[in-house]
Protein backbone atom coordinates (compact mmCIF):
# COMPACT_ATOMS: atom_id res chain seq x y z
CA UNK A 1 0.00 0.00 0.00
CA UNK A 2 1.43 2.99 -1.04
CA UNK A 3 1.89 5.92 1.51
CA UNK A 4 0.55 9.00 0.80
CA UNK A 5 2.30 12.05 2.16
CA UNK A 6 1.78 15.71 2.40
CA UNK A 7 2.71 17.62 -0.86
CA UNK A 8 3.50 21.11 -1.05
CA UNK A 9 0.43 23.42 -0.18
CA UNK A 10 -0.56 26.53 -1.24
CA UNK A 11 -0.77 29.94 0.40
CA UNK A 12 -4.50 29.12 2.07
CA UNK A 13 -2.92 26.19 3.52
CA UNK A 14 -4.55 23.97 0.99
CA UNK A 15 -2.95 21.55 -1.48
CA UNK A 16 -2.55 22.73 -4.99
CA UNK A 17 -3.54 20.98 -7.86
CA UNK A 18 -0.82 18.58 -8.35
CA UNK A 19 -1.29 17.67 -4.77
CA UNK A 20 -4.90 16.68 -4.94
CA UNK A 21 -4.02 14.82 -8.41
CA UNK A 22 -1.46 12.63 -6.70
CA UNK A 23 -4.01 12.11 -3.36
CA UNK A 24 -6.78 11.10 -6.32
CA UNK A 25 -4.13 8.80 -8.09
CA UNK A 26 -2.92 7.05 -4.83
CA UNK A 27 -6.59 6.58 -3.31
CA UNK A 28 -7.89 5.26 -7.29
CA UNK A 29 -4.73 3.06 -7.02
CA UNK A 30 -5.46 1.55 -3.45
CA UNK A 31 -9.07 1.47 -3.95
CA UNK A 32 -7.80 -0.71 -7.70
CA UNK A 33 -5.68 -2.66 -5.21
CA UNK A 34 -8.45 -2.84 -2.23
CA UNK A 35 -10.76 -4.19 -5.35
CA UNK A 36 -8.59 -7.08 -6.76
CA UNK A 37 -8.22 -8.10 -3.04
CA UNK A 38 -11.75 -8.23 -2.24
CA UNK A 39 -12.16 -10.15 -5.75
CA UNK A 40 -9.24 -12.31 -5.17
CA UNK A 41 -10.90 -13.59 -1.49
CA UNK A 42 -14.10 -14.11 -2.72
CA UNK A 43 -13.39 -15.99 -5.68
CA UNK A 44 -13.06 -19.09 -3.69
CA UNK A 45 -16.17 -18.03 -1.86
CA UNK A 46 -18.03 -17.78 -5.78
CA UNK A 47 -16.86 -21.09 -6.18
CA UNK A 48 -17.86 -22.95 -3.16
CA UNK A 49 -21.17 -21.02 -3.59
CA UNK A 50 -21.89 -22.33 -7.14
CA UNK A 51 -20.91 -25.84 -5.95
CA UNK A 52 -23.09 -26.06 -3.26
CA UNK A 53 -25.90 -24.98 -5.54
CA UNK A 54 -24.86 -27.41 -7.68
CA UNK A 55 -25.35 -30.12 -5.04
CA UNK A 56 -28.45 -28.01 -3.72
CA UNK A 57 -29.94 -28.96 -6.98
CA UNK A 58 -28.42 -32.55 -7.21
CA UNK A 59 -30.71 -33.20 -3.60
CA UNK A 60 -33.79 -31.45 -4.81
CA UNK A 61 -33.83 -34.06 -7.18
CA UNK A 62 -32.89 -36.59 -5.01
CA UNK A 63 -35.71 -35.42 -2.95
CA UNK A 64 -38.09 -35.25 -5.52
CA UNK A 65 -37.43 -39.20 -6.66
CA UNK A 66 -38.10 -40.15 -2.86
CA UNK A 67 -41.13 -38.75 -2.94
CA UNK A 68 -42.79 -40.65 -5.80
CA UNK A 69 -41.17 -43.22 -4.50
CA UNK A 70 -42.67 -42.77 -0.99
CA UNK A 71 -46.36 -42.26 -2.89
CA UNK A 72 -45.68 -45.37 -5.10
CA UNK A 73 -44.80 -47.19 -1.51
CA UNK A 74 -47.79 -46.20 0.10
CA UNK A 75 -49.89 -46.74 -2.83
CA UNK A 76 -48.90 -50.39 -2.39
CA UNK A 77 -49.05 -50.21 1.27
CA UNK A 78 -53.05 -49.68 0.66
CA UNK A 79 -53.12 -52.42 -1.79
CA UNK A 80 -51.23 -55.06 0.81
CA UNK A 81 -53.92 -53.94 3.41
CA UNK A 82 -56.45 -54.65 1.67
CA UNK A 83 -55.26 -57.84 -0.05
CA UNK A 84 -54.78 -58.89 3.39
CA UNK A 85 -58.20 -57.90 4.65
CA UNK A 86 -59.53 -60.02 1.77
CA UNK A 87 -57.22 -63.00 3.22
CA UNK A 88 -58.17 -63.12 6.55
CA UNK A 89 -61.96 -62.75 5.23
CA UNK A 90 -61.23 -66.00 2.80
CA UNK A 91 -59.31 -67.48 5.96
CA UNK A 92 -62.35 -67.11 8.34
CA UNK A 93 -64.77 -68.38 5.27
CA UNK A 94 -62.29 -71.50 4.78
CA UNK A 95 -62.21 -71.99 8.63
CA UNK A 96 -66.39 -72.09 8.89
CA UNK A 97 -66.37 -74.45 6.16
CA UNK A 98 -64.16 -77.09 7.79
CA UNK A 99 -65.19 -77.05 11.17
CA UNK A 100 -68.37 -78.29 11.55
CA UNK A 101 -68.92 -77.86 15.04
CA UNK A 102 -67.49 -74.59 15.39
CA UNK A 103 -70.03 -72.50 15.74
CA UNK A 104 -69.73 -69.57 12.61
CA UNK A 105 -70.21 -66.61 14.89
CA UNK A 106 -67.19 -67.79 17.21
CA UNK A 107 -64.73 -67.02 14.19
CA UNK A 108 -64.02 -63.88 14.58
CA UNK A 109 -61.01 -61.57 14.34
CA UNK A 110 -59.18 -58.59 12.08
CA UNK A 111 -56.17 -60.70 11.26
CA UNK A 112 -55.39 -64.32 11.03
CA UNK A 113 -53.71 -64.60 14.63
CA UNK A 114 -57.00 -63.29 15.66
CA UNK A 115 -58.87 -65.47 13.64
CA UNK A 116 -56.82 -68.91 14.78
CA UNK A 117 -56.92 -67.44 18.70
CA UNK A 118 -60.77 -67.44 18.32
CA UNK A 119 -60.61 -70.78 16.44
CA UNK A 120 -58.58 -71.90 19.52
CA UNK A 121 -60.75 -71.08 22.20
CA UNK A 122 -64.30 -72.20 20.25
CA UNK A 123 -62.71 -75.77 19.85
CA UNK A 124 -61.65 -75.95 23.73
CA UNK A 125 -65.10 -75.06 24.50
CA UNK A 126 -66.19 -77.57 21.89
CA UNK A 127 -64.24 -79.98 24.14
CA UNK A 128 -65.36 -78.75 27.19
CA UNK A 129 -68.86 -79.36 26.32
CA UNK A 130 -67.96 -82.89 25.00
CA UNK A 131 -66.39 -83.84 27.94
CA UNK A 132 -69.42 -82.77 29.79
CA UNK A 133 -71.82 -84.89 27.17
CA UNK A 134 -69.89 -87.86 28.05
CA UNK A 135 -69.51 -87.67 31.45
CA UNK A 136 -73.48 -87.01 31.71
CA UNK A 137 -73.65 -90.45 29.23
CA UNK A 138 -71.97 -92.45 31.59
CA UNK A 139 -74.89 -91.85 34.16
CA UNK A 140 -77.70 -92.92 32.03
CA UNK A 141 -78.15 -96.56 31.36
CA UNK A 142 -79.59 -97.93 27.98
CA UNK A 143 -79.83 -100.95 27.88
CA UNK A 144 -78.53 -102.68 24.33
CA UNK A 145 -81.15 -103.96 22.02
CA UNK A 146 -85.14 -104.04 21.97
CA UNK A 147 -86.89 -103.80 25.02
CA UNK A 148 -89.56 -106.92 25.48
CA UNK A 149 -92.73 -107.75 24.33
CA UNK A 150 -94.85 -107.31 26.99
CA UNK A 151 -98.89 -106.51 27.77
CA UNK A 152 -99.67 -103.34 28.93
CA UNK A 153 -100.14 -102.46 32.35
CA UNK A 154 -103.67 -102.10 32.96
CA UNK A 155 -103.91 -101.58 36.70
CA UNK A 156 -103.85 -97.96 36.49
CA UNK A 157 -106.80 -97.96 34.52
CA UNK A 158 -110.27 -97.63 35.59
CA UNK A 159 -113.10 -100.53 34.98
CA UNK A 160 -114.78 -98.47 32.24
CA UNK A 161 -111.29 -97.92 30.36
CA UNK A 162 -110.19 -101.67 30.70
CA UNK A 163 -113.35 -102.68 29.12
CA UNK A 164 -113.48 -100.64 26.02
CA UNK A 165 -110.04 -101.85 25.91
CA UNK A 166 -110.80 -105.73 25.88
CA UNK A 167 -113.09 -104.90 23.39
CA UNK A 168 -110.63 -103.06 21.14
CA UNK A 169 -108.17 -105.51 21.06
CA UNK A 170 -110.76 -108.15 20.07
CA UNK A 171 -112.13 -106.37 16.97
CA UNK A 172 -108.53 -105.99 15.99
CA UNK A 173 -107.90 -109.41 15.80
Amino acid sequence: MPVIGLGPQEAGGSPGEGTRAEIKSGLEAEAAEQGGLVAQATQELKARIAQLEQELLLKDGDMAALQRSLELTKEELEGAKAAYAFAVEDYKRLVREHSPLVPPEAVVGGTIEEVKASVNRANDLVAKVRAAIAEQAKGVVVPAGAPPRQEPDLSALSAKEKIAYAVKSRQAK
